[in-house]
């Protein structure tokens, strides 16, 4: 097993999702694609592996924080819908084309998302599934629907 989590900003270019390290000097697209993480890269690296049960946590779909000269535009926020490889379970911090809140604006010292998935965690017990559902329904009910997680999984049997 694989776990892979990250909390930051991340965008989609072209149908690509991408993480974007702290220190990015970001000016275009072309920068994204050469100096930010691909994360299905992430995704061939564990199947070329061999890793049986990939988790993918992606609390990272923010508005594009870089330049507004080369802004996307409304139907390009967050990140993109990915498909899950045989095995995988991916849990987005929010919906595809939408953006995750950070934890701010509800006095929290993490994102909406991480800080709910953080206290579920620590349940035993409970499945993968059952951990991603009270996010969601913690996520949502504390935005007011502003915002709500999206998980894509091709598990066939519960994961603990």
């Amino acid at each position: 097993m694989a776990i892979f989590y990250f909390a930051g900003h991340g965008m989609e270019v072209n149908g690509e999702n991408y993480l974007i390290p702290v220190d990015a000097q970001l000016n275009s697209e072309t920068d994204v694609k050469y100096n930010a993480l691909n994360v299905n890269q992430v995704l061939g690296n564990m199947d070329e592996k061999k890793v049986g049960m990939k988790l993918l946590i992606l609390d990272a779909c923010r508005n594009n924080p870089f330049k507004r000269s080369w802004s996307r535009g409304a139907e390009q926020k967050g990140l993109a819908q990915m498909a899950a490889p045989k095995g995988t379970y991916i849990a987005f911090a929010a919906s595809p084309g939408f953006t995750a809140q950070d934890g701010d604006n509800y006095n929290l010292k993490n994102g909406v998302f991480t800080h709910f998935l953080k206290q579920e965690i620590l349940k035993s017990s409970v499945t993968i599934d059952q951990i991603f559902n009270n996010v969601t329904g913690d996520v949502t009910a504390l935005t007011h629907d502003q915002q709500t997680p999206f998980k894509n999984s091709s598990l066939s049997k519960d994961f603990y």
